[in-house]
């Protein structure tokens, strides 16, 4: 499978946005001004984090494609079809989730600078994103 490389520069730099967003900025920002400018802070790395991420995501699939083949491969000695596309089928499901599950975590500390409760909306999104893949799935594990 080819690899497109605007994609992992756009991930590579939504991770960079990130770094020094949540580990700089938000930080400076608290000892700066508490009251209003780790809110504004927050905003614009989410923003910019978003936007780098949604463009790194569109080449998402065939990395986590290209990620469960190896695995299968690695995973399964013996070629039975039947058992590889089950397998392939339940690793795919597995990255899924746990991407999803990533991508809330980075967000996180964002999220909750602007306001608790907007970061626990975020993990109920989270949470009904891997229950949905879950429960997408489900037929197709058998």
């Amino acid at each position: 499978m080819e690899t497109n490389t605007d994609g992992i520069v756009s991930l590579s730099t939504a991770t960079l946005v990130w770094l020094f967003g949540v580990l700089v900025f938000l930080p400076l920002a608290e000892d700066i001004d508490p009251g209003g400018l780790p809110i504004l802070v927050s905003l614009v790395v989410f923003v910019a984090f978003t936007v780098f991420l949604v463009r790194g995501l569109k080449d998402f699939s065939n990395l986590i494609d290209t990620a469960s083949e190896t695995m299968v491969k690695r995973l399964i000695r013996r070629k039975r079809r039947d058992r590889t596309r089950r397998m392939r089928i339940r690793i795919r499901i597995a990255l899924e989730a746990a991407s999803i599950a990533v991508i809330y975590l980075l967000y996180s500390p964002m999220l909750s600078r602007i306001h608790p409760s907007v970061n626990g909306i975020g993990t109920i999104i989270a949470l009904l994103g891997i229950g949905w893949i879950l429960l997408r799935n489900a037929g197709t594990q058998r």
